[in-house]
């Protein structure tokens, strides 16, 4: 009888153990799971950040659902993007940026970068006397371009910037006053945006101005510095950037975006813009794990 009692107590003992190990284990795997996840999350935070977009600066990249001529909207009814930004200093031309204003870590704007240490810039148009109106619709013939000479290269490029709206590149051409070439002030020389050409031009003892041949006249240029980098934003007609402002160090770089989260207030507001940051958090793992075993 008292054999079978302590059968049974030992079974019930045994029973206790294996719950409380399986209880254990439990534990352990939720506690290292936690920690992990607290890990990952501070890892991501370390490495990228997440900004709301204001403004129309951006368009049609970010923000595109406010039409040009509404760029004065109070902020609180404009649909607003948001980014996901990498923290890095290390930046091409073509990036999206945020960009620390005027050094104040949390003054930010959000730009395109357009040109890099030792490229050289200027913002023309040619035979500026075409731009007319006919029937009551400007001509969108010869607009402003930027030109840019890459560092170590001799040839001068237009950009396309697809990126920006036609009808806002006509509306930059129109608004926008001009200058005349100080090496040609004839009327078959290039005109500069006024903007970029008091900011950058102003001084001719400026050592960083720079002359380069193109379809046999002579452009001015400013050459960026080792450190510099030149941004615009991609609604031109109101952006306040590098023409106005001057150029940007890399040191003042916040970082670059690599997610655009469209009409990111709205799901902040009904609770789902988490959803997207996880998502967009457990992306960035898996692309790092991805890169990590690719083969070359």
């Amino acid at each position: 009888m008292n054999e079978k009692i302590n059968n049974q107590e030992n079974k019930e003992k045994m029973s206790l153990k294996s719950i409380l190990a399986w209880i254990g284990i439990y534990v352990l795997v939720f506690a290292i799971f936690l920690m992990g996840s607290l890990f990952c999350v501070r890892a991501f935070d370390k490495n990228y950040r997440y900004y709301p977009v204001k403004g129309t600066s951006m368009q049609p990249t970010i923000n595109p659902d406010v039409p040009f001529q509404d760029a004065t909207t109070p902020d609180d009814q404009l649909v607003q993007d948001g980014v996901f930004i990498k923290v890095t200093t290390d930046v091409v031309s073509n990036d999206i940026v945020i960009i620390k204003k005027n050094s104040v870590e949390n003054t930010t704007i959000i730009k395109r970068v357009i040109a890099t240490g030792g490229d050289k810039v200027t913002i023309a148009i040619n035979n500026f006397e075409n731009n007319i109106e006919k029937d009551g619709e400007f001509v969108p013939d010869n607009l402003y371009h930027v030109f840019v000479v890459r560092n170590g290269e001799t040839q001068i490029e237009m950009l396309e910037e697809d990126y920006v709206d036609d009808l806002d590149k006509q509306i930059w051409t129109m608004r926008h006053g001009y200058k005349t070439s100080t090496l040609n002030n004839s009327w078959e020389g290039f005109k500069y945006e006024e903007t970029f050409y008091k900011t950058y031009f102003g001084y001719s003892s400026n050592l960083q101005i720079k002359t380069c041949e193109y379809n046999g006249q002579l452009m001015l240029f400013y050459e960026l510095a080792e450190d510099e980098i030149f941004y615009l934003g991609d609604h031109r007609d109101v952006s306040q950037d590098g023409r106005h402002n001057g150029v940007a160090r890399r040191k003042d770089i916040v970082g670059r975006v690599i997610s655009i989260i469209r009409n990111a207030k709205k799901l902040d507001e009904e609770g789902k813009l988490w959803l997207i940051k996880l998502k967009t958090m457990f992306s960035y793992y898996w692309s790092s794990i991805v890169d990590y075993f690719a083969w070359g």
